[in-house]
């Protein structure tokens, strides 16, 4: 019996000691799409520059370009986090890629999502200085 014991041992599978549920552990945690304690990693892409939203500036609205899964919660903590401003409140304007034909070759345009921020009275950003 002492080879068939010594067989069944060998097979046995160790047992690992389990991760508590409750362990926080960096290297799961998603990087670069989610808002983690105040830090926005690519939500805000950049400021939408025209004519229409320097005008719009001056009524405390303001355009940016976002990722296409930014949601409007996620802007909210974006624009806290950069400019230490909480938005009065957000639209959020989904523009399909147009068609194009570049040298006979058929194309799309990518699509934009942009986001309208109304800001309280009496706050501004300076984005659109010099323009």
């Amino acid at each position: 019996m002492s080879l068939l014991d010594a067989l069944k041992t060998k097979h046995k599978k160790q047992e690992k000691p389990q991760k508590k549920v409750n362990d926080y552990d960096e290297s799961s945690q998603k990087t670069g799409s989610t808002v983690r304690d105040g830090h926005s990693a690519g939500i805000m892409i950049k400021p939408h520059i025209t004519e229409k939203s320097a005008r719009l500036a001056s009524i405390q609205k303001y355009i940016f370009i976002v990722a296409p899964h930014a949601t409007k919660r996620g802007i909210a903590h974006a624009i806290l986090a950069h400019y230490s401003i909480k938005p009065l409140s957000i639209h959020v304007i989904n523009t399909k890629g147009k068609a194009v034909t570049f040298r006979g070759i058929r194309g799309k345009r990518k699509n934009i999502k942009k986001v309208l921020v109304t800001l309280p009275k009496g706050k501004t950003l300076d984005i659109y200085e010099g323009v």
